[in-house]
């Protein structure tokens, strides 16, 4: 993920979330799938306010915690 992005996700979180600070919440990441060494994601953001993350993606990978592996054949 390019780096603005992670920048822009930054912004999100305290313009939408921050009001939930203190509250359990589960945080679902649609897309996660990190692609290349080095990729950022969201997790650390998350994982730093307290929250639970949970990536899915279509296909297994870094940064995965549950995958669709034939949800187009179906």
């Amino acid at each position: 993920m390019h780096e603005s992005a992670v920048d822009k996700f930054e912004v999100f979180v305290d313009a939408y979330l921050r009001p939930q600070a203190g509250t359990v919440l589960e945080v679902l990441d649609v897309g996660s799938r990190a692609i290349g060494s080095g990729s950022s994601t969201h997790r650390a953001t998350i994982i730093a306010r307290g929250w639970r993350y949970v990536g899915l993606d279509i296909e297994a990978g870094e940064n995965v915690d549950l995958g669709e592996a034939d949800s187009f054949q179906r």
